[in-house]
């Protein structure tokens, strides 16, 4: 099960990554003077299935009757502008959300299943531990991609970016931080 769940989180975050960010660049290239480029993102975020953050985290509890705490300014309190944030139910197992600023190319992406799903470290995994002693896996694959992952109340979380993001391990840290105090 482990597996296949890498290979979901894998291939989205490499869809994102290869596909997702570099359309926002085009589009910005050809925007119009105005601000109504700003819909882009979300048009085509529309199309993959996405909602809200908040209907997405209300869905995620009414299949697992297990809700999902972050902090009322947990968009702000990440390392870049977040202009754009969506979610969107992965198979019912999942929920996962993506917070991002197509003008600076930022994309933070915040996956989320019971803890049973959450697959075992990896052998190209690094272990430690935040200061109030939860445990967490992170990794930098060959594709770029940074991922941050912990356990916290019956929950797994998994964090990831790509190397463009500029986000520093202190960065997963403290957004890490934030996730687990809010319980």
């Amino acid at each position: 099960m482990w597996k296949k769940t890498i290979n979901i989180l894998g291939a989205a975050t490499l869809f994102a990554s290869l596909f997702l960010i570099p359309s926002i660049n085009e589009a910005q290239e050809q925007k119009p003077a105005n601000s109504e480029v700003r819909s882009y993102p979300k048009d085509t975020y529309n199309k993959l299935g996405f909602t809200s953050v908040e209907q997405s985290l209300k869905n995620f509890k009414k299949v697992h009757n297990n809700g999902v705490s972050l902090p009322n300014d947990f968009e702000k309190k990440l390392p870049f502008k977040v202009t754009h944030s969506f979610g969107r139910m992965e198979n019912d197992k999942s929920v996962r959300l993506e917070f991002l600023n197509p003008t600076s190319n930022d994309l933070l992406v915040l996956q989320i299943s019971e803890e049973k799903e959450f697959f075992p470290k990896s052998d190209s995994e690094k272990v430690s531990k935040l200061k109030n002693g939860t445990t967490y896996f992170h990794n930098l694959d060959s594709k770029g991609v940074y991922t941050f992952r912990f356990k916290n109340d019956g929950l797994g979380y998994v964090l990831m970016a790509d190397r463009n993001n500029h986000l520093e391990l202190s960065d997963f840290e403290n957004i890490a931080t934030l996730i687990t105090k809010q319980r």
